[in-house]
């Protein structure tokens, strides 16, 4: 039961978003957003664009909310088909629909991920900016191996010389935190510095930036290692002995204060390029780490029995073993992301833009697979931006978003979708979501 409770206490705090999430406006770029990326919501893509005009001095971030539930097999039609009373009429699974899920689902096992996010407050004035994240971070994803769906859907068929070994059945770090973000952009012009004048002919301006990143943490756990073992034995092979194990180390607050502390940077560099051209190249949570040092335990839960199939015996024995005991402290390393992009205003209302993510790391759900992809803005009326954006490569495979707003004198209202490995809702294998409000004088 320890272990059960473990596990669902992980998944709870744990969200999997990769090096930075999305918002209201990046997710209809489909996350193609550095090069185009202004004001307070410029901070976590590109510091250094809090340095460029953006029609404004002040911007308040009301509120920002965002959501994802994506997995590896089922799109929402396959779901609806196969999960839902609708869609099966409550009838119990044919062998041929039984063999179709187990067809949807990768050699690798099945994967279900989801999170959440809240920006808290965000400002900008001038060229500084100032945001509070309440965040969840992390890769907490139980994979389930096709062998043991197939042992679900049919039963078990365990032969005299049946053995299962499933290494990390359930893997990932996770952490819950309040992110305060400070950052400073300052322009330059290269026609007034020196060593920059080669550039002044095609270049009008070049900006950079940093945002220094606290952290105060509220929760943390991470699974080092996982274990799952079921093998038919006995001098008659009358017995099915299973394992099932998981060691890692977590934190969690009991008064409401911190129980880990963090610092990182983001730095950026953006020029204007021709007028028309913005070349962008950023890099996130550079020397990133949390470390928590309040109410942290190392656990190791382990559940082993064997289970009679043979024979008059209808003896089962079970073994519970829980070892948990405190340590000093551990670290939770924060996953760092290179993001070069580049906008294009090809006409007064229309600007096109792309973008190369780069992960240095494997840390919280980051991936060392490259990302690539377009985007487009467009304003038919003065007040109403339409925005759409695909990519292929990274976490997500290809990726493939929508989004559009209001926007009335010192009001703004964004919201937007996307969905990965499909161009339509219902074929997605996931769906995220996000809105926001902002004035801004």
């Amino acid at each position: 039961m320890r272990l059960l409770k473990t596990i669902i206490w992980i998944f709870l705090i744990a969200g999997s978003l990769t090096a930075q999430g999305f918002d209201a406006k990046s997710l209809g770029f489909a996350d193609n957003y550095s090069a185009i990326s202004r004001g307070v919501q410029a901070m976590p893509w590109n510091p250094a664009n809090l340095g460029l005009e953006r029609g404004n001095t002040f911007e308040l971030n009301l509120a920002s909310f965002n959501i994802a539930l994506y997995n590896n097999s089922f799109s929402l039609s396959e779901y609806n088909r196969y999960f839902t009373k609708e869609g099966n009429g409550g009838k119990k699974y044919s062998e041929a629909d039984k063999q179709a899920i187990l067809d949807l689902i990768p050699d690798g096992g099945f994967r279900a991920i989801s999170n959440a996010g809240v920006n808290a407050f965000g400002v900008a004035y001038n060229n500084f900016g100032f945001a509070v994240q309440i965040i969840e971070q992390g890769q907490a994803v139980a994979g389930v191996s096709k062998e043991l769906l197939e042992i679900a859907f049919n039963g078990p068929t365990f032969t005299t010389d049946y053995y299962l070994h499933d290494n990390n059945p359930i893997s990932g770090a996770s952490f819950a935190a309040m992110k305060i973000s400070a950052g400073y952009a300052y322009p330059l012009k290269p026609n007034k510095i020196k060593f920059l004048k080669f550039l002044r002919k095609h270049v009008s301006l070049i900006s950079v930036g940093m945002n220094v990143n606290y952290y105060l943490g509220g929760a943390a756990a991470k699974i080092e290692s996982s274990e799952l073992k079921i093998k038919r034995f006995g001098a008659n092979n009358d017995s099915v002995s299973y394992l099932t194990k998981i060691v890692g180390v977590s934190s969690a607050t009991e008064s409401g204060s911190p129980t880990g502390r963090g610092f990182g940077l983001d730095i950026g560099a953006v020029a204007k390029y021709k007028e028309r051209w913005f070349f962008s190249l950023s890099f996130s949570n550079l020397f990133a780490s949390i470390k928590w040092t309040e109410n942290v335990e190392r656990f190791a839960l382990e559940e082993s029995g064997e289970i009679a199939i043979l024979g008059d015996s209808n003896e089962d024995k079970e073994v519970s073993i829980d070892t948990t005991y405190t340590i000093d402290q551990f670290e939770t390393k924060l996953p760092t992301v290179m993001r070069a992009g580049a906008s294009y205003k090809l006409l007064d209302n229309l600007t096109l833009v792309a973008e190369w993510r780069q992960g240095f790391d494997d840390y919280i759900n980051n991936t060392t697979t490259p990302r690539v992809g377009v985007g487009a803005e467009y304003y038919p009326l003065p007040w109403l931006p339409l925005r759409g954006g695909l990519a292929v490569g990274g976490t997500h495979g290809f990726q493939f978003g929508l989004g559009t707003g209001v926007k009335v004198g010192f009001f703004e209202f964004d919201m937007s979708y996307a969905v990965i490995n499909s161009l339509w809702p219902t074929a997605s294998e996931g769906i995220f979501a996000a809105f926001g409000f902002k004035l801004q004088f």
